[in-house]
C-alpha cells in the first residue's frame, strides 16, 4: 500500500486503448493551427471528400476556399476617413535555383509553374436525356470599387533575370469541349477580356500598355494581325492610320 501511494504520475501505467489513441495523435509541429502565423515546409494537399451516391447535401459540395480578411470599417464623420484594406491572397510559385559553377554549362533552375484550373465537367451515362456537366470556371477578377480603388487581378509569369533569356509565358486557355457522335458538339470555352460584371460601365481591354484612357474599349500598343499573321492580314491601329495620312 505504501508503494501505491508513492507511485508518481509519470510511472503510473495507462491502458492499451489509451496508448493506441495517443499513438494516433499528430505531432504538434505537423499541425496547422487556426491562430497565429505559421510557416510550413513540405507538400500540403487539401481535398474535399468525395460525395456519396444519392441526393447530395449542397453543403457537402463546398470547395476549398481561401479568403482574405475583410478590411475594417471606419465610421468617423469628420476628418480623413480611411477604411481598412482587404487582405491580399497571394499564390506564388517558387523561384528557380541559381547555379554558381564557373565552367561547363550552367543552367538556372526553372521557376515553379502556377496552375489555377477549374474542375472538369462530369460525364452523363445511361438512357434518357443526357446532359454532360459543365467544366468549372477559373475567374481572375479585380475587386469592385465602391468609392475607393478596386483591387487588381494580375496574372504574371516568372521573370528571367539573365540577359538574352526568355521570360515565362502566360497561358489563358478556355476549357475543351468534348465531341460525341451521340450528342451535339460542345464547343470550346471562351476567353473573355475586358468584360466587367457591372451592368453600367464595361471595363476596357488594354494590350501592350499599362495606361487606360478610359474611353476606347480596345487599346493596342502594337500591330494587330489576323490569322494567319501575315502582312496582308494586319489590322492597322488608329495611330498607324494617322501616321500614314
Amino acid at each position: 500500500l505504501g508503494n501505491v501511494n508513492n507511485t508518481s504520475d509519470l510511472l503510473k501505467p495507462i491502458s492499451t486503448a489509451t496508448q493506441t489513441t495517443l499513438d494516433l495523435k499528430a505531432n504538434d509541429s505537423y499541425v496547422i493551427h487556426t491562430t497565429g502565423n505559421e510557416t510550413k515546409t513540405g507538400r500540403l494537399t487539401l481535398q474535399t471528400q468525395n460525395i456519396p451516391p444519392g441526393t447530395s447535401d449542397l453543403n457537402a459540395l463546398a470547395p476549398i476556399v481561401v479568403t482574405g480578411g475583410k478590411g475594417g470599417n471606419n465610421t468617423n464623420t469628420t476628418g480623413t476617413i480611411l477604411a481598412g484594406n482587404g487582405a491580399n491572397i497571394v499564390f506564388q510559385s517558387g523561384y528557380g535555383g541559381n547555379t554558381f559553377n564557373t565552367s561547363g554549362t550552367g543552367l538556372g533552375g526553372k521557376g515553379g509553374d502556377m496552375i489555377m484550373r477549374g474542375g472538369d465537367g462530369g460525364t452523363s451515362l445511361g438512357t434518357g436525356t443526357l446532359i454532360p456537366g459543365n467544366g468549372g470556371s477559373v475567374t481572375l477578377q479585380g475587386g469592385t470599387s465602391y468609392g475607393g480603388q478596386g483591387g487588381f487581378a494580375e496574372v504574371k509569369a516568372g521573370n528571367n533575370n539573365k540577359e538574352g533569356c526568355v521570360g515565362a509565358n502566360v497561358f489563358i486557355t478556355p476549357g475543351w469541349g468534348n465531341n460525341s457522335s451521340n450528342s451535339n458538339p460542345l464547343y470550346d470555352g471562351t476567353v473573355f477580356l475586358g468584360v466587367s460584371a457591372s451592368f453600367t460601365v464595361r471595363g476596357n481591354t488594354v494590350i501592350g500598355n499599362t495606361l487606360d484612357d478610359g474611353i476606347n474599349k480596345l487599346q493596342v500598343n502594337g500591330t494587330i494581325s489576323a490569322s494567319p499573321a501575315t502582312t496582308a492580314n494586319q489590322v492597322p491601329t488608329w495611330g498607324q492610320v494617322q501616321a500614314a495620312a
